[in-house]
């Protein structure tokens, strides 16, 4: 959590955009894959879902990949991308439990 003058900025959300491009930043690949976090048709929460990207500053790469980005954003159940504010969050609070044999 980051804070300004004591007002806490971890609500702040993210734009596609940005998004899109600390995936850029954060990878040495030129394609790669974003996760993002979703409900399914029955209400329960899925972490597991991603789509493919090109990671590149290209012009027509960045529309492509933003285009992608939307129409996910716009889909049913759509909470939030994994690297956003939001995401990484709520990534942080899951209490992850093992059975006697690591699993």
């Amino acid at each position: 959590m980051m804070t300004v003058k004591n007002v806490e900025l971890n609500h702040i959300k993210m734009t596609t955009r940005e998004i899109y491009f600390k995936e850029v930043i954060s990878s040495d690949l030129p394609m790669g894959h974003v996760g993002y976090v979703y409900k399914d048709k029955n209400n329960v929460i899925q972490i597991g879902n991603d789509i493919t990207l090109f990671f590149t500053t290209n012009e027509v790469d960045v529309n492509n990949a933003l285009i992608k980005m939307n129409i996910v954003e716009n889909s049913d159940g759509f909470m939030f991308w994994n690297r956003s504010s939001e995401g990484e969050a709520f990534i942080k609070s899951i209490k992850f439990t093992y059975n006697k044999n690591g699993l």
